[in-house]
C-alpha cells in the first residue's frame, strides 16, 4: 500500500504555488490585504494538520485519493457525479503533474482558499468600519478543517461562495451556470435545494429589482433546470417519486447512525430537534473528542449568528423592508438546503462538515445586519 506521508518535489512545488495563489488574491484585496494573507496561512497550517489527521484516522481524503491514483481506467473514463467528479478533478494532478497525498490536499485547499477570498470580497463591500472585528469569525478553525480537505466540502465551499458573489455583484445569469454545475455534479440534491429556495424568494418576494417577465423568465430557467435534474437525482438513490425520497431521507438518518463514533441517533426525532442539532450541535453536552470540544465552543457562535440573521428578518421590520431581496434570498436557499439535509442525517460528523456550505449565506447576512445597525447608531 502506497505511504500516505511521503511526497516529493512535486508536492513541494503545489505548496509553494498554493502561497503565490494565496499573495495574488491578497493583493487584489481593496483593503484589508494583510488580514487575508494571514488567514491563508492559517488555511495552510489547517491543511497540513488535517493531512496529519487523516494519515491516522479514519478519513474520506484517504479514499479519494486511493481509489483515483490506483485506478486502471482512464481520465473521462471515471467521469460522473458524486464521488466520481472529485475523482475526475484530482485525476489529472496525481497522473499527469504526479503529485501524492500532500500535494492533493494543497490543491484542494486553494479551492477552499478561492472560496474565502470570494466571501471576502462581498464582506468588505458591506462592513462598517467598526465590525471589522466580526471578520475574525473566519479564523474558526473548523471553518478551516472541512474546507481544506481533499473531498467535496471544500469544492462545495468554493462554488457556494463564488455564487454568493456573483449575485452580490449582480453578475450574468451565465457566470452562474459553472458553478451551479460543478455544485450539482458534487452534490445534485444541493443543487435542486438552491432552485427551489431562489424560486420560492421571488414568488414571495414583490421586488423592483424583478419585473413581472424576469420573474416568469427565472421561475422557467430553474424549473426546466429542475425538471432536467430530478431524473439524475432519482435515478442515483432509485426512487420514482417526491414521496419516495421522503422516504428514503428517513432510512438514510437511521444508516448514518451506525457510520461512526460521532453518531447520535436523532432518528425518532422531531424535525426541530434534528434541525437544531444539524446546525448548532455539537454542544458542550455531546462532547466525544477535543475537535467535538473545539466545533461545540464555534457552534456557540453558529447559534448567536442565527439568532441575528432570523431577528433582522422577522422582527426588524425597517430593514426588512429596505432590504427585502437581498436578505431573504439567501435565508431561504440556506433554509431550504438545511431542513431536508437535517431531516436526513443523524450524523453529528458529517452534519459538522457539510453546514459549512451554508456559511457564506449566513454569514454575509450577519455582517449586513450588525453594519446595517452601526451605521443607524452613528448617523
Amino acid at each position: 500500500m502506497f505511504d500516505l506521508s511521503y511526497w516529493n518535489e512535486f508536492d513541494f512545488i503545489a505548496g509553494i504555488v498554493y502561497f503565490i495563489i494565496a499573495v495574488i488574491l491578497s493583493l487584489k484585496m481593496s483593503t484589508k490585504r494583510m488580514f487575508f494573507f494571514l488567514l491563508s496561512i492559517f488555511h495552510f497550517f489547517i491543511t497540513l494538520y488535517y493531512w496529519s489527521y487523516s494519515l491516522t484516522n479514519v478519513a474520506d481524503s484517504t479514499m479519494y485519493f486511493e481509489t483515483t491514483k490506483y485506478t486502471h481506467l482512464g481520465w473521462f473514463d471515471i467521469f460522473g457525479p458524486d464521488t466520481s467528479f472529485i475523482r475526475f478533478i484530482l485525476f489529472p494532478f496525481l497522473h499527469f503533474f504526479n503529485l501524492n497525498y500532500l500535494g492533493a490536499f494543497f490543491i484542494f485547499s486553494t479551492f477552499g482558499l478561492l472560496g474565502f477570498y470570494f466571501l471576502f470580497r462581498v464582506l468588505l463591500v458591506i462592513v462598517s468600519k467598526n465590525n471589522y472585528k466580526w471578520l475574525y469569525v473566519l479564523f474558526l478553525p473548523q471553518l478551516h478543517f472541512w474546507t481544506c480537505a481533499l473531498g467535496k466540502d471544500s469544492l462545495i465551499f468554493m462554488q457556494m461562495s463564488l455564487l454568493l458573489s456573483l449575485w452580490f455583484f449582480n453578475k450574468k445569469l451565465i457566470y452562474y451556470l459553472l458553478p451551479f454545475a460543478i455544485i450539482g455534479f458534487v452534490r445534485i440534491h444541493i443543487s435542486l435545494l438552491m432552485v427551489v429556495g431562489y424560486g420560492i424568494a421571488i414568488f414571495l418576494l414583490d421586488s423592483k429589482k424583478i419585473s413581472p417577465f424576469k420573474k416568469v423568465l427565472l421561475v422557467g430557467v430553474f424549473g426546466g433546470i429542475f425538471m432536467a435534474l430530478f431524473p439524475y437525482l432519482a435515478d442515483r438513490i432509485n426512487v420514482n417519486n417526491v414521496m419516495e425520497i421522503v422516504e428514503y431521507a428517513n432510512n438514510e438518518s437511521v444508516k448514518y447512525v451506525s457510520s461512526g463514533g460521532s453518531s447520535v441517533d436523532l432518528s425518532s426525532s422531531s424535525l426541530p430537534i434534528k434541525f437544531f442539532s444539524y446546525l448548532f450541535r455539537p454542544l458542550f453536552f455531546d462532547i466525544w473528542s477535543f475537535l467535538a470540544l473545539e466545533a461545540s465552543v464555534e457552534n456557540l457562535f453558529w447559534l448567536y449568528m442565527f439568532f441575528v440573521v432570523s431577528y433582522s428578518i422577522f422582527r426588524d421590520k425597517k430593514y426588512y423592508s429596505i432590504n427585502k431581496f437581498n436578505v431573504l434570498a439567501p435565508y431561504l436557499v440556506a433554509m431550504i438546503i438545511v431542513i431536508p439535509m437535517s431531516y436526513a442525517l443523524s450524523n453529528l460528523g458529517i452534519a459538522m462538515r457539510q453546514k459549512t456550505m451554508i456559511f457564506p449565506l449566513l454569514f454575509h447576512l450577519f455582517i449586513y445586519y450588525k453594519s446595517y445597525k452601526n451605521r443607524l447608531r452613528y448617523e
